[in-house]
């Protein structure tokens, strides 16, 4: 965010990280894949992969819970682990 922030990515520079609940709010759950519906619905390029929250995992502060958009299942993970970021301000 740092990056987007200073350099005022698209003239702001209050971007951050999607928490769990907002992140979770853009699943349908009567589609078979999020990623697939969104992509219909306006969006552009959603991967069919995980997308990381800001909101920490209930394991401790190296997990962080993320949404697989290609299934809509929400769990946590260590954050090592490589996954997409969705911005918003």
């Amino acid at each position: 965010m740092a990056c987007l922030n200073t350099n005022n990515y698209l003239g702001h520079n209050d971007w951050r990280l999607s928490n769990i609940n907002e992140l979770e709010s853009l699943v349908n759950q009567g589609e078979s894949s999020p990623a697939t519906w969104l992509n219909g619905q306006g969006f552009s390029s959603v991967q069919s992969d995980g997308y990381w929250s800001s909101s920490t995992g209930s394991d401790g502060t190296s997990y962080a819970w993320y949404v697989n958009m290609s299934s809509g299942v929400v769990s946590d993970s260590n954050k090592s682990v490589s996954g997409y970021v969705w911005v918003i301000r």
